[in-house]
C-alpha cells in the first residue's frame, strides 16, 4: 500500500469516525430529551395513583407499579466514618462492605505515580497490580 492511498484511507476512516460521532451524539440528545419526557409522565403517573389511594394501575400494554425503595448517604464527616466502619467491623462484615471507588482510586494512583516520577523515585501502592493502559481516539471539532 502507497503512502498515498494510506493517507487516502486515513482521511476517509477519520470521516466517517467523524459523521459517526456526531450522529451519536446527536442521538444521545435525543435520548436524554426522551428520556425527561418519560420522567415527567412518570412523576405525573405517581401523584395520581398517590391521589387515588392506588399502588398499581393496569393497562393493555402494561402495569405501572409504585416501588419505594430506602437509600442512605454514605457519612462525610470523619467521626461519622469512624462510627460507621466501626460497627461493620463490630458486624464482622467490614472487608465485605468497604470499598474504594474506582474513580477516586485512579485519580489517587496517577498523582501518587506522577508525584514519584517527579521525584526520580519508585512507586507501588500496596495491595494494586501494575495498572492497566488503554489507547483511544479522541475526537475534536476544529474551531
Amino acid at each position: 500500500m502507497s503512502e498515498e492511498t494510506s493517507i487516502k484511507a486515513m482521511e476517509l476512516l477519520c470521516e466517517q469516525a467523524y459523521q459517526l460521532r456526531h450522529d451519536v451524539d446527536n442521538l444521545e440528545e435525543a435520548a436524554k430529551a426522551k428520556r425527561e419526557e418519560l420522567d415527567n409522565l412518570n412523576s405525573q403517573i405517581l401523584l395520581l395513583l398517590e391521589a387515588h389511594g392506588k399502588t398499581s394501575w393496569q393497562t393493555p400494554l402494561a402495569s405501572f407499579d409504585i416501588r419505594e425503595r430506602t437509600s442512605v448517604k454514605i457519612p462525610r464527616e470523619n467521626m461519622d466514618k469512624a462510627a460507621l466502619f466501626q460497627w461493620l467491623k463490630d458486624k464482622g462484615i467490614f472487608w465485605q462492605t468497604v470499598g474504594v471507588n474506582s474513580q477516586t482510586l485512579n485519580s489517587l494512583y496517577k498523582n501518587e505515580m506522577e508525584s514519584a516520577a517527579h521525584d526520580g523515585r519508585e512507586f507501588h501502592i500496596p495491595g494494586l497490580q501494575a495498572p492497566e493502559v488503554f489507547k483511544t481516539i479522541t475526537i475534536r471539532k476544529k474551531r
